[in-house]
């Protein structure tokens, strides 16, 4: 028994001067200055092997607890059967067997006349003592084995480890490369950021060129395109839209606009169909625009109307409606709608036509028109109306 324990503190002694693992305390030193490796390059250079049977020093150490435990109860017990000793030895789920074998024991050494089969139970146990001695030995074999494994492999470790010192001052430097790199970045974005500040702010002077354009530029461009849409004699409806868009919020603008809504979808006969259509009645009327009437006529209706006798309208003579026709053209012409309503009034009190009426009804539609973008021209551009009416109402062909 004292050989047993010999062994075990030579073991245990051999386990303590092999010094600590170092494979655990490498992993973490490489995980935690060089994070990029993968774990393949780790099990590498730590020398782990899934497939190979790894011995600690703690294990060792476990293991050898375990033993001296083990000894210690069956060193302990007296009268003990070879195969008890065995199962107490290595601990197996028959304990409890052997506990009631000790007490059996105990009694029967009480008993002086069991004395003779209790003294064969003791050799008994010494023999499985001596069983127990000898796997025991066995086992410390193994273990010697085992440490002898795990020396190689840590003079294997500390050869790769070498290497390894010098990749981590490689990568030391490499830190500070990319210290500075950063730092340099970090200037760039200053700058970056210092463009996009001013982007920002061209963008804030854009969008206020924008909002004064829409303010400005868009009311005159959308009273342009209407203009030019009513100088002719189709519908005009998608450019009363756009000025209603940008003219419908100043003043005096909306009754224009709805005044001109009224004819947007079908149209409003332009100054050159007017005149053309004013041409042919007064040609059916008998009249004559060319000024064919001989000058006494004209004396004779010009003398009329300045004595008075013409005053009443069914007393105008044909020369009176000739001047009529004759100025009802000349306005059309310059665009004086309000003078050519005037003597197509004039010429209609006199003579009854009804092709003259349905054509002033056409001309005072026009007229409105002209009226309504008269308004909206005060409207854009911020003119007194008192003063535009002075000069007339005009338009264009």
């Amino acid at each position: 028994m004292t050989i047993l324990f010999a062994f075990v503190a030579v073991a245990a002694a051999l386990v303590s001067i092999g010094g600590p693992s170092y494979r655990a305390e490498i992993r973490h030193l490489l995980a935690r200055h060089v994070p990029q490796l993968e774990q393949d390059m780790v099990d590498l250079v730590t020398g782990f092997d899934p497939d190979r049977l790894e011995v600690t020093f703690d294990g060792l150490d476990e293991r050898i607890g375990t033993l001296t435990a083990a000894l210690e109860r069956v060193t302990a017990t007296e009268g003990l059967t070879p195969e008890t000793a065995k199962e107490l030895l290595l601990k197996t789920e028959q304990n409890i067997r052997l506990d009631d074998v000790v007490a059996r024991l105990a009694d029967q050494t009480a008993a002086l006349t069991e004395i003779p089969r209790q003294a064969q139970l003791i050799d008994a146990l010494k023999t499985e003592q001596d069983a127990a001695a000898q796997s025991v030995q066995t086992a410390l074999d193994e273990t010697r084995s085992e440490f002898a494994a795990t020396r190689e492999a840590v003079d294997a470790l500390a050869v790769r480890l070498t290497p390894i010192e010098g990749g981590i001052a490689a990568l030391e430097a490499f830190d500070g490369d990319v210290a500075s790199r950063l730092a340099a970045l970090d200037g760039r974005l200053q700058e970056v950021t210092a463009g996009v500040a001013a982007l920002v702010d061209m963008n804030e002077r854009v969008a206020q060129l924008a909002a004064a354009r829409q303010d400005e530029e868009l009311p005159i461009l959308a009273l342009l395109q209407l203009e030019k849409a009513l100088s002719g004699s189709g519908p005009y409806e998608q450019e009363l839209t756009f000025a209603r868009r940008y003219l419908g919020n100043r003043a005096g603008a909306m009754m224009a606009l709805d005044t001109l809504a009224d004819g947007a979808a079908s149209g409003v006969n332009s100054l050159a169909d007017l005149r053309r259509d004013f041409m042919l009645i007064a040609n059916q009327m008998g009249a004559s625009v060319s000024g064919r009437q001989s000058w006494t006529d004209r004396m004779t209706s010009w003398f009329e109307m300045l004595i008075g006798a013409s005053s009443v309208p069914e007393a105008l003579s044909g020369g009176r409606v000739a001047s009529s026709i004759a100025t009802v053209d000349a306005a059309l012409e310059r665009g004086e709608l309000s003078l050519a309503v005037q003597e197509t009034s004039t010429i209609l009190a006199a003579r009854r036509n009804g092709a003259l009426e349905e054509w002033l009804i056409a001309l005072r539609k026009r007229y409105d028109v002209a009226r309504a973008l008269g308004e909206l021209n005060d409207a854009v551009y911020g003119r007194d109306s008192a003063a535009r009416q002075t000069q007339g109402t005009r338009t264009t062909n």
